[in-house]
């Protein structure tokens, strides 16, 4: 849900980073905003449902999943979704394109109801396109404590009892085409850990294909990774955590193959 950037890079460019957590070259004008005090997470207007159910499979899964279909995109692993079909689950991948919302909602996850978690720069959208964002799985992130009662109620409700998927990008920010796997915070497992519901992680890998100068995405979908039952919920969150970054990041190394920009890490000037 963020603002795709209209800057144009030529390939090799090179882009210098001195934080791996923090650093966005997506170079995105959206105000991050307070979440409104009548937000609800939680819409049980029965019109709203179904105005929802309409947009996300006539639009979202129909026409932007034919859109990334077209687009080269490639799905390998999608038989590891079937055990997961009856429970709810937390899906996390890297995050290198303003298209990754589309490629795993729409494409990589088929037929599953997948929200998606973001920042709340997208509540600064005009009116009409930031309804139609919350309409097709749109959940932004919660900005004071009374808020996160309300998100947990949503989890509760949306992920475990109802059995849908909440996509999270651990990285948080966009590097165009980035072949490597930032280093990410343990603190969004806490959700999995605390509902005891699987990871299933997703990596976007970059492949060269002839004919095109830029390269071309396949998602792989990992094996779900599950907490452990004897382990605390601040225990679990680590396990989680280094669980599913050491299998993305195996994943990554072997299979993304096609370098379009070079990433070079730079001292601050105020930490030399």
């Amino acid at each position: 849900m963020i603002k795709k950037d209209k800057k144009k890079y030529e390939k090799g460019h090179t882009f210098y980073y001195s934080d791996p957590l923090n650093d966005d070259f997506e170079e995105n004008t959206l105000k991050r905003v307070d979440l409104p005090k009548d937000f609800k997470y939680l819409n049980k207007n029965v019109f709203a449902r179904f105005l929802s159910f309409l947009i996300y499979y006539g639009l979202c899964k129909t026409i932007l999943g034919s859109i990334t279909f077209f687009r080269g995109t490639k799905v390998v692993g999608k038989e590891k979704l079937k055990k997961l079909k009856k429970e709810g689950a937390f899906v996390y991948s890297n995050h290198t394109s303003f298209f990754d919302v589309f490629d795993k909602q729409c494409l990589a996850l088929g037929a599953k109801r997948c929200d998606i978690l973001g920042y709340t720069d997208a509540l600064s959208l005009p009116w009409f396109i930031r309804k139609i964002c919350l309409l097709i799985g749109y959940v932004p992130l919660p900005t004071s404590i009374k808020d996160y009662k309300k998100f947990d109620e949503y989890l509760q409700v949306r992920i475990k009892e109802e059995k849908k998927w909440l996509i999270i990008y651990p990285e948080a920010h966009i590097w165009p085409l980035y072949t490597g796997l930032r280093e990410f915070p343990s603190v969004s497992f806490k959700y999995p850990a605390k509902f005891s519901l699987p990871v299933v992680p997703i990596c976007t890998c970059y492949r060269k294909v002839r004919g095109f100068k830029k390269p071309k995405p396949t998602l792989f979908i990992l094996d779900p990774i599950y907490p452990k039952k004897e382990l605390s919920i601040n225990e679990n969150k680590e396990y989680l955590r280094d669980e599913c970054f050491k299998n993305m990041k195996k994943c990554i190394e072997e299979n993304s193959t096609y370098a379009y920009y070079n990433y070079i890490y730079k001292e601050k000037e105020n930490d030399k």
